[in-house]
């Protein structure tokens, strides 16, 4: 959005191996800062995000909670980039933390 700054919603799901049926629902709004971003030279740039995060299931397990994580984008092209991330979700009710690795296409 701004000098490295930006914003991400996003929507997931989390689900045990074999047993679809009983995932766990996950949707954050973050801010985000990619270092170096405004040097369009760089093929690499790492980035540090964090905010707010829900979890919900159909079972009403659902609670409010934190979410912090950090990664690097890396551009194959001008436009197409692949982004690896670790986040760590940290809900309040019932004291779950989320640990996890994303892989993800960017675009810009």
């Amino acid at each position: 959005m701004y000098r490295g700054l930006g914003l991400v919603a996003e929507l997931g799901n989390v689900t045990p191996l074999g047993d679809f049926g009983h995932g766990l629902g996950i949707f954050s709004a973050n801010a985000s800062y990619s270092f170096g971003a405004r040097n369009g030279s760089r093929r690499t740039i790492p980035f540090v995000t964090g905010g707010y995060s829900v979890k919900f299931r159909d079972d009403e397990d659902s609670g409010s909670g934190v979410n912090v994580g950090a990664g690097i984008h890396y551009w194959g092209s001008s436009r197409l980039g692949v982004r690896v991330e670790f986040r760590d979700h940290h809900f309040f009710k019932g004291i779950l933390n989320s640990y996890g690795v994303k892989l993800g296409f960017v675009f810009r």
